[in-house]
């Protein structure tokens, strides 16, 4: 039973979705609150997170959140947080107040903002409030210790009799312009203005399906990427930042290759397109169908870049790519699929990538348990190439509260290289497992945690190539939201060949063992002073 009680009102008129929220708390000057930015991590502070599936497919849905101090967060789940879109804002308005009955929330949300069936009266629904220095959750719906957060749509209920709502004509029209003055004191053409003038148009075709057209793309507002220092032999990789490729992004997502911090491989991945070694390639015009249409998920997008030439002195010429990604829900949670993409970015070749993948998930074995299970297996085509150029994997999972466990395979072939993909390692087999335990004890003690993760990289000869073990003898999680933790990690790497990670500094070929160990500790962030 949770400590506190909680309100959920609705109200709707044709174009809105108001929802009032009212978090009782008998301590309002013990209310967790620090930030106010926009899609914050907001950790263990007072808040509330909710998620609606307008479409009623229990896979799909918009994700919402707020904390005391009116921090706005948004973002796209796909197939039951297996891809989770944050870098998406949508429009939409909120604010909170906190008085001497504890906190409310106020919002309102667009019909315009929200894609949904037409004609359907009823939307799955789940929220779930924070209580910060109790370290407390509460979930409407789905609320088992096995069901980490909101995320998994399946578990939403129902909110009914949204009758006589409307998106208007479904149209947006965003013309732009970009320019910049420069001063060129060093010859004679003095100051002058220069400047493109570009368009982006979004139309829904039907209320499941949007057609997105762009013409000479501008990304000036984008955000710009963190900097990293690269020390090892591979590419790092960077997240799209751009609104145009990120609109829908989940529905282009592939097996359990995309998703939260899986790098290993995409069969695609956006940023190969306006982008070359870091620099901006100009995209003349890109158009991008995405939705749904009865159990079909849908993302087809066709740009067509123009010719440019990096500070390297590469030359870049215009290219026409393709990416067509079509998936079908079977039963409640699982889908088999498809995806082809075309085109060469850097080249201009007409490179191929085909790939097949069935995916199962549910949420009932033995009664109220997950399971997930996913095969793929995808070919890369180059003009370039005449060797191995496949790719493979199955997993399986476990992913339960008192017990999770995980076992994956994947094989990337030697010549496998998707024009419009990331494999920033080629030519090995991976072999990854976990096991965690998290017995719960109750009292001072929440829970405990002995968890095993391994990883295997070896060559297509099965040679050993990169051994990862990381062990966690214990690890504690108080009452209080403190945490502590023993870690240990063994890591062995063999290097045929050395690399430089920098001008004039280079690590030789040789065998490189490591062992680390660390003892943890992070106080919880309901505290005034954190230390960690």
């Amino acid at each position: 039973v949770p400590s506190e009680a909680t309100e959920v009102r609705f109200l709707f008129d044709a174009d809105h979705l108001y929802i009032g929220i009212r978090c009782f708390d008998r301590e309002p000057d013990l209310i967790t609150r620090r930030s106010r930015e926009r899609d914050a991590n907001l950790g263990e502070e007072d808040k509330v997170e909710m998620v609606t599936d307008t479409y009623l497919d229990r896979r799909n849905a918009f994700f919402f959140q707020m904390n005391a101090s009116g921090s706005k967060g948004d973002a796209l789940i796909t197939n039951n947080g297996a891809d989770f879109n944050k870098p998406w804002d949508g429009i939409w308005e909120g604010v909170t107040t906190i008085d001497a009955e504890g906190w409310t929330v106020e919002m309102a949300l667009p019909f315009k903002t929200l894609n949904f069936a037409k004609g359907a009266s009823t939307w799955g629904f789940n929220i779930e409030r924070t209580i910060g220095r109790r370290n407390e959750t509460a979930r409407w719906t789905g609320a088992r210790q096995d069901v980490r957060g909101v995320f998994q749509v399946v578990e939403c209920g129902d909110i009914t009799g949204l009758t006589d709502i409307r998106q208007g004509i479904g149209l947006d029209v965003v013309p732009f312009f970009t320019g910049n003055w420069v001063n060129d004191r060093t010859s004679d053409s003095g100051s002058h203005l220069l400047g493109d003038p570009g368009l982006d148009v979004f139309y829904k075709l039907t209320p499941n399906l949007t057609a997105s057209l762009t013409l000479n793309t501008d990304f000036a507002e984008t955000e710009v990427d963190e900097r990293h220092i690269n020390l090892t032999r591979f590419p790092l990789f960077f997240p799209e930042r751009r609104d145009f490729f990120l609109q829908d992004a989940g529905l282009f997502g592939f097996g359990n290759l995309t998703g939260r911090g899986r790098t290993d491989l995409l069969p695609f991945f956006s940023r190969t397109i306006g982008l070359v070694e870091g620099e901006e390639v100009p995209i003349d015009a890109g158009l991008k169908v995405t939705g749904r249409a009865g159990p079909y998920n849908i993302g087809v997008l066709d740009v067509q870049t123009g010719s440019a030439t990096t500070a390297d002195g590469l030359e870049v010429d215009g290219e026409n790519l393709f990416v067509t990604r079509l998936a079908r829900n079977v039963g409640e949670q699982s889908s088999i699929g498809m995806i082809v993409t075309h085109g060469d970015p850097v080249t201009g070749g007409d490179d191929v990538t085909l790939g097949l993948d069935a995916n199962y998930r549910t949420n009932t074995f033995n009664g109220d348990k997950q399971v997930t299970a996913n095969a793929w297996v995808l070919n890369a085509d180059a003009e370039e190439s005449s060797g191995d150029e496949l790719a493979y994997g199955l997993a399986v999972g476990y992913p339960n509260d008192r017990w999770s466990m995980s076992a994956e395979f994947k094989e990337i072939q030697e010549d496998f290289d998707p024009a419009l993909g990331f494999v920033p390692r080629a030519g090995i087999r991976k072999y990854d497992g976990s096991l965690e335990f998290s017995p719960r004890l109750g009292h001072e003690i929440r829970q405990l945690e002995f968890e095993l993760d391994t990883s295997v990289v070896t060559d297509t000869d099965d040679d050993v190539e990169t051994v990862e073990v990381e062990l966690t003898p214990v690890g504690i999680e108080f009452e209080s939201g403190d945490e502590l933790r023993l870690e240990i990690e063994r890591t062995h790497e063999s290097l045929d060949e050395g690399f430089e990670i920098f001008e004039g500094i280079d690590v030789p070929a040789d065998d490189y063992d490591f062992t680390r160990v660390r003892l943890e500790f992070d106080s919880a962030e309901k505290r005034r002073f954190g230390v960690e």
